[in-house]
């Protein structure tokens, strides 16, 4: 059975990159939110777009507040898998 320390660090490093991707497509959306929105006819798909950023940028809150209260915890390592 692994201890809690040796699921911690992977479990750290797994959070980051969830992070790190949630950024990447909030950016991703943003490009694209701004492209379209220089394209006549597609206001309302670009404002769609800029809602799917806000949500991402939500969500990057969210996954940060569950890191931060299992960090509280020392509840933050990978799940034992069967």
């Amino acid at each position: 059975m692994s201890s809690d320390r040796d699921r911690q660090a992977p479990a750290e490093i797994r959070v980051q990159l969830a992070l790190d991707s949630i950024q990447e497509a909030q950016r991703l959306v943003e490009h694209a939110t701004q492209t379209l929105s220089r394209v006549d006819g597609m206001i309302p798909e670009s404002k769609n777009l800029g809602s799917l950023s806000d949500r991402l940028t939500q969500a990057w809150y969210a996954v940060r507040a569950g890191v931060n209260r299992l960090r509280r915890k020392r509840h933050l390592a990978l799940a034992d898998r069967k």
